[in-house]
């Protein structure tokens, strides 16, 4: 603004009748809106698409680095000293796409690449202080993440990729949390995650897709937690690797989940989880192809349902209500021209699963699991030549496949209340093939269970 406009405002104030102090007492009197110390509220409402994209090439490079993060919405919030409560509403409506590639003819250390995609996204974090945490968040847009390296030469390649429709971390260190949760998402996840590498030392690929995933860590303190998670979209994690040479290890992992709650504490801990998956499937798919290795292993886990308490001392309860309608598959398809160490193929699928591990202290579990859909697992190993029977070399696939899984073990007390049913059939498929002059050792493993529950209790030691 000019002096000559600025002289002209004030002009018209005066003609007002206004002086220059009573005019600035006016205008100050009035208190701006105040938050509410100690507190957090958060309301955030997303309509529109989100899009994140990345391409990281060069031809030759002593460390390679890049990730691509695509968010709806997104809560941060950290506390020291000082208990925070925290208010959080989210709403996301929009698609949610999260792309990263890199390529280089070599790369003599190390090469990461990750991509993540959340619909909803909240990260807590307190330091010797207590956190309230109460949250909802709404998702249906669908969330998509993609990550994929081409390197000839590395050192040690590591690619992920991280879909999820709503996202939800607490971590109190010297501090205790309280959560009341609710979480819906209607929109279809999928992550995929791919590397393609000449010779490498290591490589490693990771593919998580939820569509509700919920962590909540105690260290040296107490949870007391409600967590509610419904599930109507689709999960699919994609794993692929596929390498010339590994001198080292070479894993492809891939998991995928309808509904995902985990809690851990050092002092105790009192849970309530429910949780509904009505997706029409949830799919993980592992695939591994190494023409020239050493350590080959390929792992694909497909979960409707997950409620997982871990705890030191204190007591813990957890009770999980869960029910399953979708279809769950879980495949790992391994191959190794030449297999010089471990060679691993495995798979598993669960409609539902709860599971607390009390520590030293009483546990208590009431597990209500109901599942409808159909469990199917597959996990195929081939090695073209292992080296011999004389061999240091092992070959191995395992697939298991649970309707429902229910379990509580402490090196104290326990009780436990298990309501199960399942109305989905159950299939297992383990396939262990070695051509050449054989293998040390082959072995396999297959498993198909309706209902499975297990209470431990006491120390053995």
């Amino acid at each position: 603004m000019s002096r000559t406009v600025q002289v002209s405002v004030m002009a018209l104030v005066l003609a007002a009748g206004l002086s220059a102090p009573a005019f600035a007492q006016a205008t100050t009197s009035q208190e701006p809106p105040k938050a509410q110390l100690d507190r957090v509220i958060n309301g955030q409402i997303q309509l529109g698409n989100v899009w994140s994209n990345l391409n990281v090439s060069t031809p030759a490079a002593a460390t390679l680095a890049g990730s691509s993060l695509a968010a709806g919405n997104s809560l941060n919030t950290d506390t020291a000293g000082i208990n925070q409560t925290i208010r959080n509403t989210q709403e996301n409506n929009g698609q949610v796409d999260a792309n990263a590639s890199s390529w280089s003819s070599q790369v003599t250390g190390r090469a990461d690449l990750a991509s993540t995609a959340l619909g909803n996204a909240q990260n807590s974090t307190a330091t010797n202080a207590n956190i309230d945490n109460w949250a909802s968040q709404t998702n249906r847009g669908a969330a998509t993440a993609n990550a994929r390296q081409d390197i000839a030469s590395v050192g040690d390649a590591n690619t992920a990729a991280t879909a999820a429709g709503n996202a939800q971390s607490v971590l109190v260190q010297g501090g205790n949390i309280r959560s009341d949760t609710s979480q819906s998402n209607s929109g279809a996840t999928t992550a995929n995650a791919s590397s393609w590498t000449g010779t490498a030392n290591t490589v490693v690929v990771n593919a998580l897709s939820a569509g509700n995933t919920q962590a909540l860590t105690a260290d040296g303190g107490q949870i007391r937690s409600n967590s509610n998670q419904w599930n109507g979209g689709n999960s699919t994690a994609n794993a692929n690797l596929s390498a010339e040479r590994v001198s080292g290890v070479a894993v492809a992992r891939a998991d995928a989940l309808g509904n995902d709650s985990n809690t851990e504490s050092t002092n105790g801990q009192w849970v309530t989880v429910n949780q509904d998956n009505s997706a029409g499937r949830i799919q993980a798919n592992s695939n591994v192809n190494v023409w020239s290795g050493a350590d080959v292993v390929g792992v694909a886990n497909g979960v409707g349902n997950n409620a997982s308490a871990w705890n030191g001392t204190g007591g813990s309860d957890l009770a999980a209500r869960q029910n399953n309608y979708a279809a769950v598959g879980a495949n790992s398809n391994v191959f190794v021209g030449e297999l010089s160490g471990l060679g691993a193929s495995n798979a598993s699928g669960v409609g539902n699963s709860a599971v607390l591990g009390g520590g030293t202290s009483d546990a208590s579990l009431v597990a209500n699991q109901a599942n409808y859909g159909a469990i199917n697992v597959n996990a195929n190993f081939t090695a073209g030549n292992a080296g011999g029977v004389g061999a240091a070399s092992t070959a191995f696939a395992g697939a298991s496949g649970v309707g429902n899984v229910a379990s509580v073990a402490s090196t104290a007390r326990v009780g436990a209340q298990f309501n199960q049913f399942n109305a989905g059939n159950v299939s297992s498929n383990a396939n262990v093939n070695v051509g050449g002059a054989g293998v040390g050792t082959a072995a396999g493993t297959a498993s198909a269970i309706g209902n499975a529950a297990t209470a431990t209790a006491g120390n053995r030691n």
